[in-house]
């Protein structure tokens, strides 16, 4: 009788002790953060993928290689912070509005049946406001406008939605000075030259959604936007960008301005960056600004900024653009 219950104790005590140690080792494991080099594989993938470090060791903004990084809480639970900065009486700035958010994000355009390249009868592709295409697509939690666009409605770079390339020149596809924001259908954020993304991951990196902007404003946490080496960087005018902070969580950013004023107003590209820094960004890359600018939010969305359609304080208007950044709750339907 004795024996068998110092058997039982013992057989008890052997499987607390490895659920202990399975807790120790699990709590061992490493944790994706944006900020500490670690790399991480899929198991049905056999490429491995880094994120970064906190150091960067390029010197010119456009020429840092694309980061591939894992999202964080992607299932909730969600949340979205919106905060507005209120210059002095004496900067050259006037509010700029940021969006936090984990909320899902994808980049649309006009019409919702995008899928096919659809042209007015002028020839000229669709474009429409940054309001109207987040009350068609459902972009319930904010929408920016998005990436830099030709007169004829043609994405200046590569866009992607779905999986599809949309409304994107060939000679587009060749550029390596532009760098977009997106993800991947594994579910990672990917930032980066989309010719360098193709190059260096090939047919390993499956892209999901693509909008491309200008430029990188911010890498690894440091500012890297250069107003002496990009002289229109240094022009006083509305901005929009788009980056991620530590946690993987979105920042949607608008700068109100007036770019063709006596005075100019508006942050330059170094003043977007350090202020996206300041507030907590990672990554950052610089979307098409000027007159497009504008951003919108609210489950009823509406206008927050002062959009200026003919880069002039009055009136105050929105230019209708190409793409747009929607970022919405998980279960409204995507159109």
């Amino acid at each position: 009788m004795f024996s068998g219950k110092l058997k039982g104790r013992l057989e008890a005590t052997s499987i607390l002790l490895c659920m202990i140690l399975l807790v120790v080792l699990l709590s061992a494991l490493p944790r994706y953060t944006v900020d500490e080099f670690e790399t991480y594989e899929r198991q049905n993938d056999s490429m491995t993928r880094a994120a970064v470090s906190s150091s960067s060791g390029v010197d010119d903004a456009n020429m840092f290689p694309p980061v591939i990084l894992p999202m964080s809480r992607r299932n909730g639970p969600f949340f979205v912070n919106a905060t507005t900065v209120v210059p002095s009486s004496r900067s050259n700035l006037e509010m700029t509005h940021l969006i936090r958010t984990n909320y899902p994000w994808k980049v649309v355009l006009p019409p919702s049946s995008s899928f096919q390249t659809t042209v007015t009868k002028s020839g000229r592709h669709l474009l429409d406001t940054t309001l109207k295409q987040a009350q068609l697509h459902n972009c319930d939690v904010a929408a920016s406008n998005g990436g830099p666009f030709a007169v004829d409605g043609l994405n200046t770079g590569p866009t992607v939605i779905s999986g599809m390339l949309q409304r994107t020149t060939n000679s587009s596809l060749y550029d390596t000075t532009l760098v977009g924001f997106g993800t991947t259908i594994h579910h990672e954020w990917l930032l980066g030259n989309y010719r360098q993304l193709q190059a260096q991951y090939g047919s390993n990196v499956s892209i999901d959604n693509f909008c491309t902007g200008f430029g990188w404003l911010v890498y690894r946490g440091t500012v890297v936007a250069n107003n002496t080496v990009n002289p229109t960087g240094a022009y006083r005018a509305p901005r929009t960008a788009i980056g991620l902070d530590r946690h993987g969580n979105v920042l949607l950013v608008v700068a109100d301005g007036c770019e063709k004023c006596i005075h100019p107003i508006g942050p330059t590209l170094e003043e977007l960056a350090t202020m996206m820094v300041d507030h907590g960004a990672m990554f950052a890359v610089n979307m098409d600004g000027g007159r497009s600018s504008t951003l919108v939010y609210g489950r009823t969305p509406r206008v927050i900024n002062r959009p200026t359609c003919v880069d002039l304080p009055f009136p105050s208007c929105q230019r209708k653009v190409a793409t747009v950044h929607c970022i919405f709750h998980p279960k409204t339907p995507f159109l």
